[in-house]
């Protein structure tokens, strides 16, 4: 029996399947950026803007809504299917407008987003994500071509990305401590970290840095470092590990010091010394 062409069309939002790359490929890929990469509306703050830029050489249409995402003991950030209650009643409380933008490329378009509190509001911060996804044009293909048994390819790639929307609501702080660290090797490289099991205090979430630095003489040497750590609520600890830019004699002292991003004034949270066996 003699069958026609075949066409598979694939949306996908990172990775091509190894098999399919024996046949004739075109992908196109849909991406996005959002400025600022986190938003914080506390005492009378009750709006905010967030940027959306398209990158591409091509237009896109972008879908853009709220979701409710967790993180786990290790920092990774997991989308929630079924929100609580709680969590949907934060969604609740944070409109915005558009809720879809198609823009050329290299343009870019506002998303206003406004808070609107209830009155019996308790102490304390509360967060959903915004998520901003290009949808996929689907009058708008690739070149096709077929190879001797009729099959083309066309991946329309698409890249979403989310970002925080924290409200606070009255006074609060947060304290981030680092237990003693211990060396790891990362796979079977010679590459090493220094794993951590850091401690949050407070009301808040945390947005920050973590550095590691080794005493040298009178000075101190930094050997490593995690730059833009998100921890929040209502999590009380979370594994890191540092990557170290060099492997030195750690036997002895070493430092661990937090940097807050969200203070400019106050920028260093705290430092510790532990030593490492």
């Amino acid at each position: 029996m003699k069958t026609g062409p075949m066409k598979i069309s694939f949306i996908l939002l990172a990775i091509v399947l190894p098999g399919f790359l024996a046949s004739p490929l075109y992908a196109l890929t849909r991406g996005v950026l959002l400025s600022p990469t986190r938003v914080v509306m506390e005492g009378r703050e009750r709006a905010a803007i967030v940027k959306i830029i398209n990158p591409d050489v091509q237009a896109n249409t972008y879908k853009i809504s709220l979701i409710s995402i967790r993180m786990d003991d290790f920092g990774r950030k997991i989308q929630v299917k079924e929100p609580s209650k709680a969590e949907q009643s934060v969604m609740k409380m944070i409109r915005f407008s558009p809720r879809r933008a198609t823009l050329g490329p290299k343009e870019w378009q506002t998303v206003r987003l406004m808070v609107r509190k209830p009155a019996d509001l308790a102490p304390g911060e509360y967060r959903a994500h915004l998520k901003v996804v290009p949808i996929p044009d689907q009058s708008s293909k690739p070149g096709e071509s077929k190879d001797s048994e009729g099959v083309s390819i066309n991946l329309d790639v698409v890249f979403s990305i989310t970002i925080p929307i924290i409200v606070r609501q009255g006074q609060g702080d947060v304290k981030i401590i680092p237990g003693t660290p211990s060396l790891k090797k990362l796979d079977k490289t010679n590459t090493y970290s220094l794993e951590s099991r850091l401690t949050r205090q407070g009301l808040h979430s945390a947005y920050f840095n973590v550095l590691a630095y080794k005493p040298s003489g009178s000075d101190s040497v930094k050997i490593g470092e995690l730059k833009g750590l998100s921890f929040y609520t209502p999590n009380t600890f979370q594994i890191v590990n540092i990557p170290l830019n060099t492997l030195p004699d750690l036997g002895g002292i070493i430092e661990l010091r937090i940097q807050n991003l969200e203070t400019k004034d106050k920028p260093m949270m705290g430092s510790w010394s532990f030593n490492l066996e």
